[in-house]
């Protein structure tokens, strides 16, 4: 039948044509109507959010007892679902030179705790050391190499006879049993050499280890003898001529002195000169502070060498002095035997320290509350006193290698503190006890 004609007649659609391979096209179906949709739902949610988030004025909300929104006052906690923004901050913790701006290079301190000895070094770039546990055990004196400060030296105490360990940082190892005494060689050569009892034949000897080689046995020693220290003109060699002898001085104290001489030897053991005085602390340079002992000579009813320099029965400054010369000079004998507190300028505690340079020897007076460093010059007899800032208990520990600067510690507040005789101080936490004369710069 065919369509009919006019106005109103339907005209049928052409068929599909085929594609490339002989299929139908299918035209893409019509995508307007989700687009539409989901843009009219977009519309509608904007306009519901400006509603919602404008509310309406108080008067107008007052007759509303739903969907009003009331702003939050600042005594209204906050939402469950307020988000907390989270701090980004960082604190960097301030390193040694921040702490001690005069310090270039590193400190070395040995402290001890509860569970030992420990040798800390601390670059003025970081803002904590690096700790090593020493290999010994019950340490005595400990002393480092002193121009590389790499190596480090120290007697332990054992039930008779003390050791001696010698090594680097991380490891010491012990080199002799039965050592009496040791010293470094100030020329920095990390040579090394004491005094010591072979254990077989009794025998006392002088011996020499250079770093890292083998010990070497150079010559004997008097009986009851010590190695002291090593200075650029030789080395102080204390010889106890008999046990101790309780004296009274010319003011009525007690003290207890050996009948001791102390002998300068070069280093391959020959006698330069003797002095009749036990050395209390001695410095690479040649400054000695001794005590006479002629009185504890005398005491015990022996004899002094005639060739020994005899001096004052009290605490004296002597001069080491280089080969050609004397071996021992008397610098000074009219030491104050106490300060402003009433106690001596060196105690029998052995808390003091010398300089390096032998013209300061230091050490604490405390009156009430405030504790300060008591400075007694060595070649004017002068008394310098530098009032510490901080309260509480503190411990000498000694001078800067250059003498300018001394160091005390706090043990209840856990600070090592650095005075110069200029007024300037510094603290630095230190959570560990720092051993007397524990404090070395390395440069």
């Amino acid at each position: 039948m065919e369509a009919p004609e006019g106005p109103g007649r339907i005209t049928p659609l052409p068929p599909p044509e085929p594609d490339g391979v002989g299929r139908p096209f299918e035209r893409a179906p019509r995508q307007w109507m989700p687009v539409g949709l989901a843009l009219a739902g977009l519309v509608a949610f904007a306009i519901w959010l400006a509603v919602t988030t404008n509310p309406l004025p108080n008067q107008a909300a007052a007759g509303r007892s739903q969907g009003t929104l009331t702003p939050l006052s600042v005594d209204d906690a906050p939402p469950a679902s307020s988000l907390v923004p989270i701090a980004t901050s960082t604190t960097i913790a301030p390193t040694l030179g921040d702490m001690l701006p005069w310090l270039e290079g590193s400190l070395v301190i040995f402290s001890t705790a509860a569970d030992g000895t420990f040798l800390n070094v601390w670059d003025a770039t970081l803002p904590k050391p690096a700790t090593y546990r020493l290999s010994g055990t019950n340490v005595l004196d400990i002393s480092p190499e002193p121009e590389s400060l790499s190596f480090v030296a120290y007697e332990t105490g054992g039930d008779v006879v003390n050791s001696l360990y010698v090594g680097g940082w991380q490891r010491q190892e012990p080199v002799f049993i039965g050592s009496q005494g040791f010293a470094w060689d100030p020329e920095g050569s990390a040579t090394i050499m004491w005094i010591g009892v072979d254990q077989l034949s009794g025998e006392s000897a002088l011996y020499r280890k250079q770093v890292p080689r083998t010990v070497e046995r150079v010559a004997p020693m008097p009986p009851n003898s010590r190695l002291a220290g090593w200075t650029t003109s030789g080395l102080l060699v204390t010889v106890a001529a008999g046990p101790a002898e309780v004296m009274v001085d010319a003011n009525g104290a007690v003290r207890t002195k050996r009948p001791a001489l102390t002998e300068l030897r070069d280093p391959e053991g020959n006698v330069l000169g003797t002095v009749v005085a036990e050395p209390l602390r001695a410095t690479s340079s040649g400054t000695v502070v001794a005590i006479g002992t002629a009185d504890a000579f005398e005491a015990a009813e022996l004899e002094v060498p005639e060739s020994a320099l005899v001096v004052p029965n009290e605490f004296v400054v002597l001069d080491a002095t280089i080969a050609g010369g004397p071996a021992f000079e008397l610098r000074s004998v009219s030491i104050a035997e106490s300060l402003a507190d009433g106690r001596a300028v060196f105690p029998s505690d052995g808390r003091w320290s010398l300089s390096d340079n032998g013209r300061w020897a230091a050490r604490l007076t405390t009156s009430g509350r405030t504790t300060a460093i008591a400075m007694r010059s060595l070649e004017t007899r002068a008394i310098r006193v530098i009032s510490l800032r901080s309260d509480g208990d503190k411990l000498p520990v000694g001078f800067t290698q250059d003498g300018e600067w001394f160091f005390t510690y706090a043990p209840q507040a856990d600070e090592l503190v650095a005075a110069s005789d200029g007024g300037a101080q510094f603290v630095v936490p230190f959570a560990q006890l720092v051993r007397l004369g524990g404090v070395y710069v390395r440069p």
